[in-house]
């Protein structure tokens, strides 16, 4: 007859998730290219820049998006520095306890909450601006895998899965193209990719943007349209207007 906190429970567990995984990678990634190797500007300019949210920073901006490495294109050097900081977070929680003695589980993912938390970071050196949504879970930052679905779940798997031992979230989005008989093998081929090489868990969601635009303006005629979210699945009609907008700017992948 006594909850959790009064003694109620034989075995505790806790977890704590990292969100943004993502834009810390692709931050010092950037901080690292541009500022220490190429040194395209310093580290004051940045700071400036950043305090400003980019504004009449422009160009600076665009080179961090356009020329700093991203996460999630196969690239050793950003798939590194994401492993890197990923592996220092995940063994940082196992040297913590609760309230109760019990260790930590560390994982990686948001569901909702890398939309919530966006609202509170400030502009970061990945070219993010003030107030977007972080990333989620293992996923790269929206849009920021350009190269294809196969370099994107070769730079997931190179994070050190094992050591997220209250699981992972890793989301992607397909064009129904994808799942056309014709091109079936090449979608069971990324999957197999992926899990071959120590990949945790995959979410797929398979629906166009020009589809997810439509059931934006004509919310009437989309009812039915379900998108998965993280964990779990909803109906896009009902999502609020930055959840579907976090939804929409994902990579599609075909």
């Amino acid at each position: 007859g006594l909850d959790l906190t009064n003694g109620g429970s034989k075995y505790y567990t806790a977890g704590i998730e990292g969100v943004g995984m993502a834009d810390v990678a692709d931050s010092l990634a950037a901080v690292k290219k541009l500022v220490f190797e190429e040194k395209a500007f310093t580290m004051a300019e940045l700071l400036e820049a950043l305090s400003a949210n980019f504004e009449g920073q422009e160009k600076l901006r665009q080179l961090l998006l356009n020329t700093a490495p991203k996460f999630g294109n196969d690239d050793d050097e950003a798939d590194e520095v994401a492993r890197e900081s990923c592996t220092i977070f995940l063994k940082e929680v196992k040297n913590h306890t609760d309230h109760w003695g019990s260790d930590y589980y560390p994982g990686i993912w948001s569901i909702y909450m890398a939309v919530e938390l966006g609202v509170m970071v400030g502009a970061l050196p990945s070219g993010r601006l003030n107030g977007e949504p972080m990333s989620e879970g293992v996923a790269p930052s929206r849009g920021r895998d350009k190269i294809g679905p196969t370099a994107t779940v070769n730079s997931v798997a190179k994070l050190d899965h094992h050591l997220m031992e209250n699981g992972s979230i890793f989301n992607m989005r397909f064009n129904p193209t994808a799942f056309e008989e014709k091109n079936l093998p090449r979608f069971t081929a990324v999957q197999k990719a992926f899990f071959d090489q120590g990949g945790f868990q995959m979410q797929v969601a398979v629906v166009d943007k020009k589809t997810l635009l439509d059931a934006q303006q004509h919310p009437e005629n989309h009812r039915n349209l379900v998108v998965r979210i993280a964990g779990y699945c909803a109906q896009f009609t009902e999502l609020g207007p930055k959840m579907q907008q976090h939804i929409i700017q994902r990579t599609e992948h075909s």
